[in-house]
């Protein structure tokens, strides 16, 4: 079994070394690299990961990184360093998720109880986007108007308001709701609606319904 894979982006050759020869002891694998640009060019960037970021680093700054990690939506999990953290870069780091921003010097305890975390942030987000999925590949059998229907089942409404709303009959949407519970192989109203919220289709009881994305996959960054 591999061990948990952590990645240091700091431009400082001394700090990279030094975080190495911290790390190691500790089991993980540990790879460095001198910028942002190296790191997004080589690293594998589908893999799991701790990635310690330096936030002030020449040409793509660490906040820049994280930004830039975040909209890719890649399975790390970043640590900020900073030799002069202020309340806005706190601020602005956490926004963008990440895990907690560490001043320098390090210290040794707060950074191997910072990358625990991260390692369990990593593993809660792994067994959620899996239930996501699972559902939201349920849910894309569905054609667009069942996922109507099953929006108006989901607000409550019963079968003759469907009908109005949708301008068909009552008996129409008996015949689509037994398809929705079919393809969804579901026996009652509470297994259906455990599909549709752990598919996260609403943010709130009043959203407009949307289809499920399915997550995209996840190549290796080329070198």
């Amino acid at each position: 079994m591999k061990s948990d894979l952590i990645h240091i982006v700091d431009d400082d050759t001394a700090v990279r070394r030094s975080l190495r020869m911290v790390l190691r002891p500790y089991g993980y694998r540990v790879s460095a690299w001198p910028d942002a640009a190296a790191f997004l060019a080589g690293a594998p960037l589908h893999e799991p990961a701790c990635v310690l970021i330096d936030c002030k680093m020449p040409g793509i700054s660490g906040i820049e990184l994280q930004a830039e990690l975040s909209a890719r939506g890649v399975p790390l999990a970043a640590i900020m360093l900073s030799g002069q953290a202020d309340v806005s870069t706190a601020v602005a780091t956490l926004r963008m998720g990440a895990v907690t921003l560490i001043e320098k010097p390090l210290d040794l305890k707060l950074l191997i109880a910072a990358v625990d975390d991260a390692f369990e942030a990593l593993r809660n987000r792994t067994v959620g986007e899996i239930i996501r999925s699972d559902a939201a590949e349920q849910l894309n059998r569905l054609s667009p108007r069942e996922l109507q229907v099953l929006r108006a089942i989901t607000d409550g409404q019963q079968n003759k308001m469907i009908a109005l709303q949708l301008g068909i009959s009552p008996r129409t949407v008996e015949v689509y709701r037994a398809n929705i519970m079919d393809k969804l192989d579901c026996e009652n109203l509470a297994s259906l609606l455990k599909i549709v919220f752990r598919a996260g289709l609403f943010d709130s009881p009043h959203d407009g319904f949307r289809r499920p994305a399915m997550p995209a996959e996840r190549l290796p960054a080329s070198g």
